[in-house]
């Protein structure tokens, strides 16, 4: 059996680096018992740390100061809110929510739904 299906592991992508590691995402590895986080890092596979970056690819990035140059996964939710906020301004009086929510997520590249999401948590109404 297959190292990776014995462990169930999957959404796997290479380290954006200079070392092209396989990635397994953050919250996969933690469920991971740390027997098969042994076994999966002896046969070549690391945590993803952030930006895409295995670990030591981060540490190098930041420490040279060039981690500005891998783009985020993720978007701080000031800049969202902020992001947000301009669209929802541009939008004529009238519209739904649910249309807000489309229109805004089309231009920020999130589904509607995600969208919500992380304005509900913000403790923003759309």
């Amino acid at each position: 059996m297959n190292l990776l299906d014995k462990h169930s592991v999957r959404a796997l992508r290479a380290c954006v680096g200079t070392c092209e590691t396989t990635l397994i995402p953050r919250a996969q590895w933690y469920r991971l018992g740390r027997e098969a986080r042994d076994q999966l890092t002896e046969a070549g596979f690391r945590r993803s740390q952030a930006r895409g970056l295995c670990s030591a690819c981060y540490e190098y990035a930041r420490d040279t100061g060039t981690i500005d140059q891998y783009e985020r996964r993720l978007r701080p939710s000031a800049w969202l809110l902020e992001d947000f906020e301009h669209i929802r301004d541009t939008l004529p009086v009238g519209v739904s929510r649910a249309e807000r929510l489309r229109r805004a997520g089309d231009r920020l590249n999130m589904s509607p739904e995600a969208l919500d999401l992380a304005l509900r948590r913000a403790g923003v109404a759309a």
